[in-house]
């Protein structure tokens, strides 16, 4: 199956994700700051010319982000509880983040600058995971209520497309972030 049409055959899951995300972003970027701290992740850098990134390896930010995606696709083995806590979790982080950082930079341009790079590659990747999670929990509902069999091949064949193009979109998004972001950031700043 091409890729394009793994995405077409899952649009309604992958467009459900990113509701949830979506939702979790608006609410981690109005509320946040009313839920958590700033400490909760981490002191931003500062604007300061000689301020530099902390340095991260790719195999961190990588085994962190797959983690995380790996536990929102295998959420819909448990009726996509952990999928959907887990879209909203991070959709709210990513929201709280770019407050945070537009509170500190105050200018959008420089927070698009510095997250965009790699987030276009890691946000899709978490969305494809939970896409593929909402679609076991699918079969499992079909299944409850009489309409197919439980689980069928297609639809793990599915599942497990879905969770390879989320890891490679995540791993790609590792290398971008530790070799281009800092580069970016430099830049402007």
């Amino acid at each position: 199956m091409t890729v394009p049409s793994l995405l077409r055959e899952n649009r309604t899951w992958i467009l459900t994700a990113t509701c949830l995300f979506l939702i979790g972003a608006v609410l981690g970027f109005f509320l946040g700051d009313h839920v958590l701290s700033a400490d909760t992740l981490g002191s931003l850098p500062s604007t300061s010319a000689d301020t530099e990134l902390p340095a991260l390896s790719i195999r961190s930010i990588f085994f962190n982000n797959a983690t995380v995606a790996l536990a929102v696709g295998a959420g819909g083995f448990l009726l996509a509880v952990p999928s959907v806590g887990g879209l909203l979790t991070n959709g709210f982080y990513v929201g709280f983040s770019v407050a945070l950082a537009i509170a500190e930079y105050s200018e959008i341009g420089i927070v698009v600058a510095v997250f965009a790079p790699h987030g276009v590659f890691e946000i899709p990747g978490l969305l494809l995971a939970a896409a593929a999670g909402l679609r076991i929990t699918n079969g499992f509902y079909r299944y409850f209520f009489g309409r197919d069999d439980l689980l069928t091949t297609e639809e793990l064949r599915g599942f497990a497309q879905l969770m390879l193009l989320s890891v490679l979109l995540i791993g790609i998004g590792s290398v971008v972030e530790v070799h281009v972001t800092p580069v970016i950031h430099e830049i402007v700043m």
